[in-house]
């Protein structure tokens, strides 16, 4: 528990850093080349929930869609350059850190590139998967100590989930679609994997936000994203098949405000 952050005690900072997921891509109310939703994304409706818990709740919204984790650009779309702007932002004052980062690193926007490897030997995808799953993991560790270094930050990092219809046409043009379908799943899992081990031991201002399980029967939607179940009503995702819609976001927020409160926030 964040020392001396007791509920309605203490003005807060709230830090949200990460890609497309946290930047709210597609929900509106865009802001800037790295299209956050400022009243729609999951960092949004956290820092609205986290104002009745607080005195006074400073935003600070620094996801940026495209960002990844192993990046070294000083742009906004590099984690470290994130967390650099956020450690600014905060000071010495009390804050919460949410990351949702690292499914950029798999190229998961580029779907061309993921049907290749999907459709490819075992060892190629293997390998891609390993050595992408390992960068997140050394670089949101590290990342995660520098902003640990303060003693009144927490983090709460989220997880992934797997927003691919089970039914998608990303697994017609494989030869095995149900292998096609295992590979998507285990690139996921290893990814949460690697978020879990990076934020392992570092003690109790880190938390895991765990959305995956959560998405599970509210993937995206039958007939725009596959041929398979969830209806429309009851997906989680947009119509581009991959971005959380405004059930999801609420979803994740939950989840972000309850690992929040387990750390004293």
């Amino acid at each position: 528990m964040l020392a001396g952050a007791a509920q309605g005690a203490t003005p807060l900072t709230y830090a949200a850093l990460g890609d497309s997921v946290a930047a709210g891509y597609g929900l509106g109310s865009s802001e800037s080349a790295c299209a956050r939703s400022v009243t729609r994304s999951y960092p949004a409706r956290v820092e609205r929930r986290l104002e009745r818990r607080h005195t006074r709740v400073r935003f600070v919204f620094l996801a940026c869609s495209g960002a990844t984790a192993a990046s070294s650009s000083p742009g906004p779309r590099s984690l470290a350059t994130q967390v650099g702007r956020a450690l600014h932002a905060i000071g010495r004052r009390t804050a919460l850190v949410s990351i949702t980062i690292g499914i950029n690193d798999l190229e998961w926007w580029n779907l061309f590139r993921v049907a290749e490897l999907l459709r490819g030997d075992r060892a190629t995808y293997d390998r891609w998967v390993r050595e992408t799953v390992g960068d997140v993991r050394v670089e949101l560790r590290r990342q995660l100590r520098r902003l640990l270094a303060r003693p009144r930050i927490a983090v709460a990092v989220t997880d992934y989930f797997d927003p691919v219809n089970r039914g998608s046409p990303l697994y017609a043009v494989c030869p095995d679609p149900a292998r096609c379908r295992a590979r998507v799943r285990e690139a996921v899992e290893r990814l949460n994997g690697s978020i879990r081990a990076a934020a392992a031991g570092l003690g109790p201002r880190v938390r895991v936000a765990t959305i995956g399980r959560r998405f599970t029967g509210h993937e995206a939607a039958r007939p725009e994203c596959g041929s398979a179940p969830p209806p429309a009503a009851a997906t989680w995702i947009q119509a581009d098949c991959l971005h959380p819609n405004d059930a999801g976001a609420a979803a994740i927020a939950r989840t972000v405000l309850a690992a929040a409160a387990r750390m004293g926030l």
